[in-house]
């Protein structure tokens, strides 16, 4: 025994961890496909421009990102066992994956469209708040 706990002392089990995964990617791909409904759309046009460069910056970061948690799916796909820890640190890499997209569209298109990104990506997620101990990941 790793000390670690159970996932199910956690509040999220690992079926709970796959379908947030599933609805990470889900959403992530939509605002690839379809920036226009999701954080590029008119109304943040309205108020920002954005910037060609850091637009394709903006793309290249979701493909990778998609990318990333494509393969990852792959790695996890049959795995019977997903500790709490690994529970864990898979939100905390989505919560930081979300922040560091928000970021760069931040400078892409300014911190409307920053916002709804993480909305559109941590929407009603889960998130690691603080990892220290049980019950320490909520419902956003």
């Amino acid at each position: 025994d790793g000390g670690e706990l159970p996932a199910a002392a956690l509040g999220v089990t690992p079926e709970d961890f796959l379908e947030e995964r599933a609805r990470f990617a889900v959403a992530l791909r939509e605002c690839l496909a379809r920036p226009d409904r999701t954080w590029l759309s008119p109304d943040v046009l309205q108020t920002n421009s954005y910037d060609d460069s850091a637009l394709q910056e903006v793309v290249a970061r979701l493909i990778a990102a998609r990318d990333a948690i494509d393969a990852l799916d792959e790695e996890l796909e049959g795995n019977m066992y997903i500790s709490a820890g690994e529970i864990v640190r898979g939100l905390e890499e989505l919560q930081t994956l979300s922040e560091e997209l928000a970021k760069i569209v931040e400078k892409c298109a300014g911190s409307r469209a920053g916002a709804r990104m993480r909305e559109e990506l941590m929407g009603a997620s889960l998130v690691a708040v603080d990892v220290a101990g049980p019950g320490d990941i909520e419902r956003a």
